[in-house]
């Protein structure tokens, strides 16, 4: 699992990030907030 995310982390990083930062900053600004 390492060497995946060592070997190719921009396609690893370019799938999960990106929806889990959007994910995260959403919750984390309705549920933060408030």
């Amino acid at each position: 699992m390492d060497d995946k995310v060592v070997f190719k982390p921009s396609a690893f990083s370019h799938s999960v990030t990106e929806a889990d930062i959007l994910r995260a900053m959403d919750e984390y600004l309705y549920d933060g907030p408030m």
